[in-house]
C-alpha cells in the first residue's frame, strides 16, 4: 500500500446509504401506522368484547344478587368511556350502583353504538339474557371493528 492511499468511504457510498434509508423509512413509515390503528381498534374491540362477557358472567353467577351491564358515556357525539356496572338497566346508565363500576377510558374521537342506538346492554340475573341483542359498533380513525351479543347473551368479537 502506497503512503498516498486512504482508507474510508466515498461521498457517494454515503449518499447511497442515506438514500436507501430514507426509502426504507418512507415505505415502512405508513405500514407501520396502519399495523398501530389496528392494534388499537383491536384493543377498543377486545374492551369492549371482554366487558360484555364479564357482565353477562357476573349475573349469570348472580354476584351481589344483582343485574350487570355495560354503558356508554357520549359527549359531543364520541364516547368517552364505557362502563361495566352492577345493577338494573336505566337511562344513560344513571340508575346502577357505581361503588361497583369499573370505567374504561377510550381514545378520543372513538364512537361505540350498540344495537338500536341504545346506551347499554344489560344482562339478567341468573339467565345472562342481554336487554337489547345485536352488532355493537366500534369506529376509530376511520377504522370499523364490532362486536355481536345474541338472544342468549353469546358476545362474539367480529
Amino acid at each position: 500500500m502506497s503512503k498516498g492511499t486512504q482508507k474510508g468511504f466515498t461521498i457517494l457510498e454515503m449518499i447511497m446509504v442515506v438514500a436507501i434509508i430514507a426509502l426504507i423509512s418512507i415505505v415502512s413509515a405508513p405500514l407501520g401506522l396502519q399495523f398501530y390503528n389496528g392494534q388499537t381498534i383491536n384493543g377498543i374491540q377486545g374492551q369492549i368484547g371482554d366487558s360484555l362477557t364479564r357482565a353477562r358472567s357476573q349475573a349469570v353467577a348472580q354476584k351481589n344478587d344483582s343485574q350487570f351491564g355495560v354503558c356508554v358515556n357520549i359527549t359531543s357525539g364520541f364516547t368517552t368511556s364505557f362502563v361495566l356496572y352492577q345493577g338494573a338497566s336505566g337511562p344513560a346508565c344513571s340508575t346502577h350502583n357505581t361503588p361497583y363500576d369499573e370505567t374504561y377510558q377510550v381514545l378520543s374521537n372513538t364512537t361505540i353504538t350498540f344495537p338500536g342506538s341504545a346506551a347499554e346492554i344489560n344482562f339478567a340475573k341468573h339467565t345472562g339474557t342481554p336487554s337489547v341483542t345485536g352488532t355493537t359498533t366500534i369506529s376509530w380513525n376511520g377504522l370499523t371493528r364490532t362486536v355481536t351479543v345474541d338472544s342468549l347473551g353469546s358476545v362474539v368479537e367480529n
